[in-house]
């Protein structure tokens, strides 16, 4: 997850990967129902892949440079 700049504020973005088919509404009242609500994500976005660092983690730099639609 990624605070991203949206107008004049900052949303919290989820990007994921996955085989099968996600339902972001479901995703999203699993994780109000665990999170805080300042921690559940605005917005979410499906990627083919999570471009990756040279050490295998999430590149955070190359997920902030994608353009996103909220």
């Amino acid at each position: 997850m990624l605070a991203r700049q949206v107008g004049s504020s900052q949303q919290l973005v989820a990007y994921y990967s996955s085989e099968q088919s996600v339902d972001v509404d479901n995703l999203k009242a699993a994780l109000v129902e665990q999170l805080p609500e300042y921690m559940v994500p605005t917005g979410f976005v499906e990627l083919e892949q999570l471009p990756l660092t040279a050490n295998g983690k999430a590149n955070r730099k190359q997920l902030a440079a994608m353009q996103v639609n909220l």
